[in-house]
């Protein structure tokens, strides 16, 4: 394997070599891959089944000529199981028998396998051998769900496989579905993908979050970041905008955004104001002096006694304050909610323009009461 290679690169202290060997690309020798073989899990064979393993087979030999591969696929490496069985006299698949065929092949490594039919999903079987010596490298199986054995899913789950049975570290893989059938998809700012009917994968990132920008003629740029964890796969929905839609959208939020805004400093200057009033009337209620007969604790509750008149003050105030306050609030949340519509990276929003902020201050002074509205991008 390759990984072996580089750590006896290590071992002799070669830095030198170990960065030669390690960028030379399948430094383990040729691979051969053979088209999975159907087996009759007892309902027949159909054509479904014999589908997805072509799906299945095309991708697992994609995979193998990849850059990311420690083996190069062989010339000749494309042929079918069942065929190099029968012109091999293989009665099963014995190792030293498989080695033949691998050798036949002029390949290195032999990858060969089986799938079949189940209740829930399509079981499949990959063993890989080398040839030279022969040895089983790895063997692995598993399920894939009906769900997900499109040819677009194959795709994934060739790589997850073969990367399993090669010792590759495979990184976590993003699938982008969006409703543009061509376009670049670009991470970090450097394209990565093309999008063919709508989709694209981009495999092999490493685990963290990602910035994930989306540019397709006819549609509104975009941009979202996106966590992609280690050996999972993370899909992609996204609803494009076409360039006037984005447009029309972006000028009525930031429209909207304008208004809120000015709503939200009337709302916070009154709501400051009334909570003076009512600041006011408390320090007044604070410092009444009660008259000699009266025996109450609350004037503004004892009907025996005229209320003074910070009582209907207080009250009044105390009852805007409440108003304006969760005015206020609410105007904040639209103002922030239009902005990031209006400015923002997402939305129809520019797929750089990433770096905006907004802020509300109220202010007040002896000679002063508003709200000063801060808006940077």
């Amino acid at each position: 394997m390759a990984g072996l290679g580089i750590r006896s690169c290590v071992a002799l202290a070669m830095s030198a070599t170990l960065f030669v060997y390690a960028g030379s690309a399948h430094a383990a020798g040729d691979i051969a891959v053979l088209g999975l073989e159907i087996v009759d899990g007892g309902e027949g064979l159909d054509e479904q089944t014999a589908q997805r393993a072509g799906w299945l087979t095309d991708e697992l030999r994609q995979h193998a000529a990849s850059d990311g591969s420690p083996y190069a696929l062989a010339p000749d490496g494309n042929k079918d199981l069942l065929e190099m069985k029968l012109l091999s006299g293989c009665d099963d698949e014995a190792l030293g028998c498989m080695a033949g065929i691998g050798e036949e092949l002029g390949a290195d490594a032999l990858l060969y396998g089986n799938l079949q039919k189940g209740e829930e999903g399509y079981e499949v079987t990959l063993t890989l051998i080398r040839t030279e010596e022969p040895a089983v490298e790895g063997v692995v199986s598993d399920e894939i769900p009906f769900t997900e054995a499109s040819k677009s899913a194959m795709g994934s789950w060739a790589r997850s496989l073969y990367n399993e049975l090669a010792g590759v570290s495979e990184g976590g893989l993003l699938v982008v579905e969006t409703n543009a059938s061509t376009g670049t998809i670009f991470i970090g700012g450097e394209p990565q993908a093309s999008l063919t009917g709508g989709e694209a994968q981009v495999s092999h990132l490493d685990e963290g979050i990602h910035t994930v920008s989306i540019e397709a003629e006819g549609y509104a740029p975009y941009a979202e970041r996106v966590t992609i964890a280690s050996g999972q796969r993370e899909v992609m929905s996204i609803e494009l905008e076409t360039v006037d839609e984005a447009g029309t959208s972006r000028v009525g939020h930031r429209v909207a955004f304008g208004s809120a805004a000015a709503a939200t400093g009337a709302s916070a200057g009154l709501w400051i104001y009334f909570l003076n009033e009512w600041s006011t009337a408390h320090d007044q209620a604070s410092s009444w002096s009660p008259p000699d007969d009266f025996a109450g604790d609350d004037p503004c509750e004892d009907s025996s006694v005229q209320p003074p008149d910070f009582c209907e003050d207080g009250t009044r105030a105390a009852r805007w304050n409440n108003v304006f306050g969760a005015a206020t609030v609410v105007g904040a949340l639209a103002t922030g909610y239009f902005a990031y519509r209006g400015f923002g990276s997402s939305g129809g929003g520019d797929a750089g323009d990433e770096s905006w902020s907004f802020q509300l201050t109220p202010r007040v002074s002896s000679q002063q009461i508003g709200a000063g509205v801060q808006l940077e991008f």
